[in-house]
């Protein structure tokens, strides 16, 4: 089984002080500091969403995210990105003309099903072979739009405890939407169990290596043209052993026997 890290709407206007709808939530500290630092250390590439929040967007409430301002930009280091896809929705299927282009109007946002589905091909694979791992803001909306997404396509997506936090940016919020509805569409891994499947699986990779050779694809979006068509009790497999939130009154196993590979 092979897994790969999707970052959602880590962008300055949610994630930074200042940002126009920025508050202080803890996944984001985690994320600088803790797993940032770590797939720099092993050249561990993620993919990435991010939005483009300009008007007009009908039901929508408010501009951010626009393209060309400091509030667009992300906090992922851009050398660990693999692949960009960008939405002006909460859910990933919506998407604009000039979308991403602070030198163009934008258009009014649309559905592209069929463009969603490509990049998730392109850049994971088929259902059934892949495990996409989901971290990002905010687990009440676009985390779990692009959940929800991965679901109904048929993978069965992660969710990194310490890597979401819901809007308010509280605990018991977040733990709320993780106990209901998140488990309809995905189950989550902590970041104890995450780190264990890239020590565990990863070990013999040269840090000397490039992120190319190592992981493949340099940065692709859906607009290049080049781009191809509370405490929960711990869990055991015969490789290893992570920590899981409860799904339908049960706990299912994250880490399994099989060989694994961490993909970027």
């Amino acid at each position: 089984m092979k897994y790969k890290l999707l970052s959602v709407d880590l962008q300055n206007d949610f994630a930074t002080e200042d940002g126009r709808n920025y508050k202080v939530r803890p996944a984001v500290k985690f994320v600088k500091e803790t797993l940032i630092p770590f797939l720099k250390d092993r050249k561990i590439q993620v993919n990435e969403i991010v939005s483009d929040y300009r008007a007009p967007r009908p039901g929508d409430r408010g501009a951010a995210c626009e393209p060309g301002t400091w509030g667009y930009e992300s906090i992922m280091p851009q050398e660990l990105v693999s692949s960009r896809w960008i939405k002006c929705m909460n859910s990933p299927i919506w998407v604009r003309k000039n979308i991403g282009d602070a030198s163009k109007t934008p258009g009014v946002p649309y559905q592209d099903t069929a463009g969603f589905d490509r990049w998730i091909l392109d850049n994971f694979g088929k259902p059934g072979g892949v495990t996409p791992i989901l971290f990002g803001l905010t687990i009440d909306c676009c985390v779990l739009a692009t959940l929800q997404e991965f679901s109904w396509r048929g993978y069965k997506p992660l969710v990194l405890y310490e890597g979401v936090d819901h809007y308010d940016g509280t605990e018991s919020s977040k733990d709320a939407i993780l106990k209901s509805p998140v488990p309809n569409w995905g189950d989550i891994i902590t970041w104890s169990g995450l780190m264990e499947l890239i020590l565990l699986y990863t070990p013999s990779r040269q840090r000397g290596d490039s992120a190319k050779e190592r992981f493949g694809k340099p940065l692709v979006s859906q607009h290049d043209p080049e781009r191809s068509t509370s405490d929960t009790p711990p869990i055991r497999s015969g490789a290893s052993e992570g920590r899981a939130l409860p799904r339908g009154g049960s706990f299912k196993t994250i880490i399994g026997n099989a060989s694994l590979d961490i993909m970027s």
